[in-house]
């Protein structure tokens, strides 16, 4: 299923987005262009380390919490939410989704911490 279709609009450079992945006019065979597993495979593991780096903000805020300047319990709970849902995804996949599950792992524990912290203290 093709989101764009290769017609007059545009020439061979442009870039057509199929089956979720981006392939270039012209080549449409898995793995010519950002396509290659191994591409692919670091692109996963860099997004999880900014994922984690994400997270790892949260340490900040706990400790905020914790010295008696409480922050907002909407947030953490939506990360909660959000990281639990990736992580049964990754997991529930026929072949895990690894840099999913490692990713959203520290978001749960760390947006459950501060959402507890911003509560009790």
């Amino acid at each position: 299923m093709s989101i764009f279709k290769s017609d007059s609009r545009f020439n061979e450079g442009a870039y057509i987005l199929v089956c979720n992945r981006i392939e270039f006019a012209g080549q449409h065979r898995r793995g010519e262009f950002w396509g290659t597993p191994a591409i692919i495979n670091k692109i996963g593991w860099f997004a999880s380390a900014m994922a984690i780096a994400m997270y790892v903000s949260y340490i900040d805020q706990i400790m905020l919490n914790i010295s008696g300047q409480a922050g907002s319990v909407i947030l953490p709970i939506v990360t909660t939410i959000n990281g639990t849902a990736w992580v049964l995804y990754g997991s529930l996949k026929p072949k895990k989704d690894w840099p999913i599950i490692a990713c959203n792992i520290p978001g749960i524990i760390l947006g459950f911490i501060t959402a507890i912290t911003s509560v009790i203290c």
